[in-house]
């Protein structure tokens, strides 16, 4: 008899909101019949189809672009040195979306990094950080510019 009584107004309560209200004829308020919407600025215009959109000759549908990189540290610690780049941060923190890096790698025995490598159009600033794993020092930390495919810089 418990049993019942704990369910009883959940089955009641779940019976009322099933059945609800409306969906019948009853009532004696109805919305006025709708008109349709005349164009506000003239007359609609036809969509182009795919096959009459014309690009321009030479243009380029890539998404992304060759970048030459050239990197050096002015002062190597001497020990094994480490760059990352990423192309997501905040210049004025000095902090990278971590996310965002597309390079990591050791730097040479000179502290140099040259590689090429590829950048989505919309990215013309990379951040680059080169620490060492065994050196008291505070990682480089530096907002480095594309010009014409090229990242040629001193950290």
């Amino acid at each position: 008899m418990k049993y019942l009584s704990i369910w009883t107004p959940c089955a009641l309560a779940i019976s009322a909101l099933l059945v609800g209200c409306g969906g019948g004829e009853g009532g004696g308020a109805s919305a006025p019949p709708s008109t349709p919407t005349p164009a506000l600025y003239g007359e609609a215009l036809e969509e182009a189809e795919t096959a009459e959109l014309v690009a321009q000759k030479g243009f380029n549908f890539g998404t992304d672009y060759k970048v030459e990189v050239s990197l050096s540290v002015a002062e190597p610690a001497g020990a094994e040195g480490y760059l990352s780049l990423y192309t997501e941060f905040d210049a004025a923190s000095g902090r990278p979306d971590y996310a965002s890096r597309i390079v990591l790698s050791t730097l040479d025995n000179q502290g140099g990094y040259s590689h090429s490598m590829r950048l989505p159009n919309h990215v013309t600033q990379v951040w680059a950080e080169v620490w060492y794993r065994d050196a008291p020092a505070k990682p480089l930390k530096q907002m480095l510019t594309v010009s014409n495919g090229v990242i040629n810089e001193t950290l």
